[in-house]
């Protein structure tokens, strides 16, 4: 295991001496006005993201159908993945650490030049936008968790309610995935590394519901709202070029909804 990971990361950090595809380097652009036009533009990419909106719909469908709480006994009961609650705890722990270590190495092998001190300035600006990411996620769940108190599903106390490991797990993932876009990699290879670390984030919010912390609706609603917030600081804040995005838009004379590719050149 730790040949891999050596081995892909460096890969990855061969990359960061180049450049963006427009020339640019990594976190040149970052900035803390991006206009109302980007950030409408960002939350639009954000919400439709489908790791922001089927967890909700999976969410909603659960809640519905009043599965909640017998997904949540079975999983505890059975721990198909981590074979006890303590297991998928300590599991849990683990993959959280992998997580903020794959988004940190992801964020180091973005290309910010092969001068040193614009690389470590570019570097410095991205991670202070991309770590803003995660504390508006936190704090936003943190917000939930007081607002709507909920029972833990194992009585321990009443933060179930989202969960905030599932929240800051893709919050971490969907950071590292945006990453591993702006990085010149095959294709390939970044849709390998990014099914990778979306994995490790479902799997530490999965472990949440067998250690019996929280309720399936919990994580997938935390998973949303990590996906969610997370994309959006990184789209609106860093300024890096969109070569293809996927927006909404409306066509005024029809009145109509559609569903349409953007392309920015």
């Amino acid at each position: 295991m730790r040949a891999e990971f050596f081995l892909v990361a460096c890969t990855l950090l061969s990359s960061s001496c180049g450049t963006l595809r427009n020339g640019r380097r990594w976190g040149e652009d970052a900035t803390l006005a991006p206009g109302g036009e980007r950030l409408a533009q960002a939350a639009r990419d954000a919400a439709l993201d489908p790791w922001t909106w089927v967890p909700l719909a999976g969410a909603g469908t659960i809640a519905i159908a009043g599965w909640d709480d017998q997904i949540s006994s079975w999983a505890r009961d059975n721990n198909p993945v981590f074979g006890s609650p303590k297991h998928a705890e300590n599991a849990g722990d683990t993959l959280a650490t992998i997580g903020a270590d794959a988004w940190l190495l992801s964020l180091a092998a973005t290309p910010s030049g092969d001068e040193a001190g614009p690389w470590a300035a570019d570097k410095a600006k991205g991670l202070g936008i991309e770590w803003s990411a995660t504390w508006v996620t936190s704090e936003i769940t943190s917000a939930l968790k007081n607002q709507f108190p909920d029972k833990r599903p194992d009585g321990s106390g009443n933060g179930s309610f989202p969960s905030s490991g599932a929240s800051e797990a893709f919050a971490y993932a969907t950071l590292a995935r945006r990453n591993l876009d702006a990085i010149d990699v095959s294709p390939v290879s970044r849709g390998v590394m990014q099914a990778g670390v979306m994995g490790v984030a479902a799997a530490r919010a999965w472990s949440r519901v067998e250690a019996g912390k929280h309720d399936p609706t919990d994580v997938l609603v935390g998973a949303a709202l990590g996906n969610f917030c997370a994309r959006f600081v990184h789209d609106a804040f860093l300024g890096l070029p969109d070569d293809v995005q996927l927006s909404a838009f409306v066509d005024p004379p029809r009145g109509t909804y559609a569903l349409g590719l953007t392309f920015r050149f």
